[in-house]
């Protein structure tokens, strides 16, 4: 959980490193301070973009899909209906007008919680897991998911060397991947 100590922590990094400070998730479910302070380490850090940490709250993938269908619904139906109130007159083919109104690819993926990091290249779980337990589901469909068995704080270089040493033996399978979802 993140909480005020790590807010304050957070900001004393990003202000004497470039490092842009990303919360994904739904910030609405944080309190009213906590919420505020993460909005604005954001907002004071947008500009960095060497180094970029992205810090999941109130985060699950379904969430994350919900409510980008939802957001995407709700901007095309404002944008056709303010175009339809200011263009009454001008009546396109109904095939034209039909594919404008449907929510594509892009738009979801722009409305995720997610969209302010790039997917994952790799995703380590650890403990023996082989699932996602419903984080990270659409954005890792064309990553390496590297099982160990090793808990977390006992991973140590060796572990990441085997992970990056596997990633980048299938590297090419993985750019063909991503491809073929443009």
């Amino acid at each position: 959980m993140v909480s005020t100590e790590c807010m304050t922590v957070l900001a004393k990094i990003a202000k004497h490193h470039p490092i842009k400070v990303n919360f994904a998730g739904n910030l609405e479910l944080l309190n009213a301070e906590l919420r505020d302070e993460a909005r604005k380490l954001m907002g004071a850090t947008a500009e960095y973009s060497k180094f970029i940490v992205t810090i999941c709250v109130c985060y699950c993938c379904t969430d994350d899909i919900i409510h980008s269908v939802e957001e995407s619904s709700r901007k095309k139906h404002y944008y056709h209906s303010y175009i339809e109130d200011s263009h009454d007159d001008d009546k396109d083919d109904d095939d034209k007008d039909d594919e404008r109104h449907m929510i594509k690819l892009v738009d979801i993926e722009k409305n995720m919680y997610m969209a302010v990091t790039p997917d994952p290249d790799i995703l380590i779980r650890t403990g023996d897991k082989h699932r996602l337990s419903n984080f990270l589901q659409w954005q890792t469909c064309h990553s390496l998911l590297a099982s160990l068995s090793t808990d977390w704080p006992e991973i140590g270089v060796w572990h990441l060397v085997k992970v990056v040493l596997d990633f980048q033996q299938n590297y090419d399978y993985f750019v063909r991947k991503r491809l073929q979802r443009l």
